[in-house]
């Protein structure tokens, strides 16, 4: 393999989502998002056969996206006015979602945000889960937000 510069694999950490309303910037909120999940982009195909042809054609049908969802612990202090304006915005508020790539700081322990990226824009708000109750627990509590998206994401 002479020529090519070994690499290491990213770690899911090492990117960071992040979340910028239309009409509710200033809201507050997290500035990157624990957790980014769906987004995939794919097409439904169908194989037509020729007569006589042993192997069919493959035509693809137009592409479409899931749903993506966003997950964070909540801070009360930071979360709040969001989180109580989001509950009303659910069907009509948009957003651009931006996955950007990161590397993480040894020093720091933090994750930079690196050039390059994916864009999701004006993705319609679809719903909120707000955090869970439980007497008993300590353990974390999050929330998360879930959009559909207006058409595949572009390079940012």
């Amino acid at each position: 393999m002479a020529g090519r510069k070994p690499t290491t694999p990213s770690a899911q950490r090492d990117f960071l989502a992040e979340v910028n309303f239309t009409n509710l910037s200033g809201k507050g909120g997290p500035e990157f998002w624990a957790q980014k999940s769906g987004g995939d982009v794919q097409a439904e195909t169908t194989k037509a056969y020729d007569g006589g042809k042993v192997f069919p054609q493959t035509l693809g049908g137009p592409p479409s996206v899931d749903d993506i969802t966003v997950t964070a612990p909540y801070e009360r202090e930071r979360d709040w006015d969001l989180y109580s304006s989001v509950q009303a915005a659910v069907g009509q508020e948009t957003a651009d979602i931006t996955v950007r790539n990161g590397k993480s700081s040894f020093n720091s322990g933090d994750v930079q945000a690196q050039q390059g990226g994916l864009q999701y824009s004006k993705a319609l708000l679809k719903s909120v889960k707000g955090p869970d109750v439980d007497a008993s627990s300590g353990s974390a509590s999050t929330w998360s937000l879930t959009f559909t998206p207006n058409g595949a994401p572009t390079v940012v």
